[in-house]
């Protein structure tokens, strides 16, 4: 429950509590059989009695709604850690196993390509970028050449 909700929770509570107080009920020979009155002065002394005026006891159930949220939230946060690390031991237990070096050793190219290789499109890139760094070098070295005879360098 987040703090706002508990310190609503209490409010409520503490009005439910004094509209109860402050209730009274007569019974009577009518047809209705019952007459219900509320005493407005005394809900809101009901309510107010039970109000916190001692700033330190105020402070300290502050402080003590503050951290049952903060538990929640955190106990939350370690079950999930935990869930986590156990789900990855359970997948990396046995992963020594399933690539062990000989295991690997007896694979041939082809297997080996397609547990290892990158994606096409990756190679392709590569392939693209590595003609345009040659295509590069090539006219950085014409214009050093084209420079050095002109003797601007």
């Amino acid at each position: 429950m987040t703090i706002q909700k508990r310190r609503a929770e209490q409010t409520r509570q503490a009005i439910a509590e004094s509209v109860k107080a402050a209730t009274s009920k007569k019974s009577d020979r009518s047809i209705y059989g019952e007459t219900v009155s509320v005493d407005e002065a005394k809900v809101l002394s009901e309510f107010y009695s039970k109000m916190e005026l001692d700033i330190d006891k105020h402070s300290c159930k502050d402080a003590l709604d503050s951290l049952q949220s903060a538990y929640k939230v955190l106990l939350k946060t370690f079950i999930d850690n935990i869930m986590v690390q156990v789900v990855e031991h359970h997948m990396l237990s046995e992963l020594d196993s399933i690539f062990s070096p000989l295991m690997v050793e007896s694979l041939n190219e082809e297997e080996i390509r397609s547990v290892a290789a990158e994606p096409s499109t990756i190679t392709r890139q590569r392939d693209n970028l590595e003609s345009r760094q040659k295509s590069l070098e090539a006219g950085h070295s014409i214009f050093k050449a084209v420079l050095r005879r002109s003797n601007l360098v």
